[in-house]
């Protein structure tokens, strides 16, 4: 029972260091993108992608921007008919950052009025937690702040999930190597491989009680 407390508690340590790793990857996606740096374009039609208030149009039209580690989507709609006819159009934005696998989002829904001034949805300020948190002014290249650069909060479970498995496994085999080293250069040195105390002629080690095979062996 108790070795399997252990290897729970190891687990799960090592699953909370891939989780907080998976959380700084995400974040230092969207701060670290040089100011001005191409991405892959892609346009369409298609619903919405996270929810919009109530008497939105079903579709709208994208434009996808994929760079390394973050993709943004930019939609927008025409105002249904009948309705708020000072309504110029509808807007959303999302912004999925991670790797290897999209991990944290953020959405933001605009609407834009006739005799508003046109702005983008990426440039204004959170208003809520859920639409991100700006990227404090000591940060270098904080300027990406004007390009509408905040950091997610939302989690895309999936694919935190599968980024906190690979990079707790990572974690986990980078802490092995060493291990494995000390153990081996215990045992050619005719110690404990896990006190390091010099073996004797009993089958266990008199200082931490670990069994020797090698010593059963004979």
């Amino acid at each position: 029972m108790n070795i399997m407390l252990k290897w729970v508690r190891r687990i799960a340590i090592f699953l909370l260091l891939g989780a907080i790793v998976n959380v700084a990857v995400a974040w230092g996606c969207v701060i670290w993108l040089p100011i001005g740096k191409s991405a892959a374009t892609t346009k369409g039609s298609m619903n919405w992608l996270a929810s919009v208030p109530k008497g939105w149009p079903e579709h709208a039209s994208f434009t996808r921007y994929q760079r390394f580690g973050l993709t943004e989507w930019a939609q927008g709609a025409q105002p249904p008919e009948g309705g708020d006819r000072m309504i110029r159009s509808l807007g959303q934005w999302v912004m999925e950052a991670g790797l290897p696998f999209r991990s944290m989002f953020l959405v933001r829904n605009q609407t834009y009025r006739w005799g508003q001034f046109p702005s983008s949805i990426s440039a204004r300020r959170p208003a809520s937690i859920a639409e991100g948190l700006e990227i404090p002014a000591w940060v270098p290249w904080c300027g990406l702040n004007r390009y509408g650069r905040y950091l997610p909060t939302q989690i895309a479970w999936l694919g935190f999930a599968a980024n906190t498995v690979a990079y707790g496994g990572v974690a986990w085999f980078a802490a092995c190597i060493p291990v494995a080293i000390r153990r081996r250069t215990r045992s050619e040195r005719g110690l404990c491989i896990s006190c390091g105390y010099p073996r004797g002629t009993s089958p266990v080690c008199t200082e931490c009680g670990e069994p020797l095979p090698s010593v059963v062996a004979k």
